[in-house]
């Protein structure tokens, strides 16, 4: 029998690393290669979009959660985030 100081470390545990491991947008990670494919992927991701600007063969998002700001850069042709930069 396990014990029940260690099982509810273990539970606290996974109610505190579940969240920060659902919301995160990587580089490299597949977004999609049209506005409303990367949409979706960041929306799934806990990010609400606030601009799109498409330039040079790249898809330029700024992201939004809480506070939080991010720019990301998604590859057109691959649908990959090719850039990460958070903003403050």
């Amino acid at each position: 029998m396990m014990n029940p100081v260690l099982r509810s470390l273990g539970a606290i545990s996974l109610l505190i690393a579940v969240p920060f491991v659902a919301v995160a947008v990587e580089l490299g990670q597949f977004v999609g290669t049209g506005a409303a494919a990367i949409a979706e992927a960041v929306r799934a991701e806990g990010w609400d979009v606030h601009e799109f600007e498409r330039e040079n063969g790249a898809i330029e998002v700024e992201l939004r959660r809480g506070g939080e700001r991010l720019e990301i850069e998604v590859d057109a042709a691959t649908g990959a985030v090719v850039k990460l930069e958070r903003k403050s």
